[in-house]
């Protein structure tokens, strides 16, 4: 019979069992509610740290570059590239390497060296990733090339009215009588007249070609021969023999070809019409030719080759 407060059984276990028996048999603490959990979350979550380096820029690949094959070259028993005669021309005018060549086949093919060239094409031409979204694009400068938009559909637009009158003096050019006349004159003296004029006309700022000459040169003319500055009225009963000598001279304008002319040339010096001429001129490079100036011509000089 056992004895009360005696043992039953005595059992001998290693050391390791016996510690974790009695690590077990410890005061347990209360974790709290939910810390395996958000343990397991904050690893699941936590960002793998990155390093930062350059964007990639695209390199552009030589002709020679090596390229990585997708299968052995085949080779002949001299050691040369298998393909044709017409391939190695093509390579040759590409300065490609044969060896360079990626192949699928037993040799090199005329489409493999086409592929081979457009890979390089797109690689060469693949713009560069790096800083491409710190380009502001509204900073760039405009195209210098104006966009032009072609007319899809007919369009009425209203007659301005420098357009109006251009329109009448051009019918009312079609009842003036037309003739020509060629004849050859020494201009020896004229030069220098002219000459002698710079002198007095770069004192008042005045530019003196031979166009204010010939002007006033019709303009004497006119004196004699005034039936050549004269009118038909419209209904053909009449000619009017205009004294004044208002002498238009075509210009080219921002709005087209013009024709403004000089007032009373018949009264002004030769100096009075190279500046009166100067004004036309500049207000016509600025299009701003007024109604007055292009309206109440008597006589139309050409100007040829002065």
């Amino acid at each position: 019979m056992a004895k009360v407060g005696h043992p039953l059984v005595d059992l001998d276990v290693s050391d390791e069992v016996a510690a974790a028996h009695n690590a077990g048999s410890g005061p347990k603490k209360s974790a709290a509610p939910g810390a395996k959990k958000v343990e397991k979350l904050k690893k699941a979550v936590s960002p793998t740290p990155i390093k930062s380096s350059p964007a990639p820029v695209a390199a552009i690949p030589q002709a020679t570059t090596s390229a990585v094959s997708l299968s052995s070259i085949v080779r002949t028993k001299s050691g040369k590239v298998l393909t044709t005669p017409s391939v190695r021309r093509l390579a040759r005018e590409h300065n490609i390497d044969l060896e360079d060549i990626p192949v699928e086949g037993d040799r090199i093919l005329k489409g493999d060296i086409l592929n081979y060239i457009r890979e390089l094409s797109e690689a060469k031409y693949q713009p560069a990733e790096s800083h491409a979204s710190d380009v502001d694009v509204a900073a760039a400068p405009p195209s210098s090339k104006a966009s032009v938009e072609f007319l899809t559909e007919s369009q009425v637009v209203p007659v301005n009215p420098i357009q109006k009158m251009m329109v009448k003096a051009m019918n009312a050019s079609l009842t003036v009588p037309h003739f020509g006349y060629a004849d050859e004159i020494e201009m020896d003296a004229l030069d220098e007249l002219r000459q002698r004029l710079k002198v007095v006309a770069s004192e008042r700022g005045i530019k003196v070609t031979y166009l204010p000459l010939m002007i006033k040169a019709a303009s004497l003319a006119l004196k004699y021969y005034p039936v050549l500055n004269a009118s038909v009225s419209d209904c053909e009963g009449f000619i009017t023999l205009h004294a004044q000598h208002n002498i238009s001279v075509a210009m080219d304008t921002p709005k087209g070809l013009l024709v403004p002319n000089i007032k009373n040339v018949e009264s002004k010096s030769i100096l009075d019409i190279a500046q009166e001429l100067g004004r036309l001129q500049a207000l016509a490079s600025a299009g701003k030719l007024g109604p007055n100036d292009l309206t109440g011509g008597t006589f139309s000089y050409v100007l040829l080759s002065l």
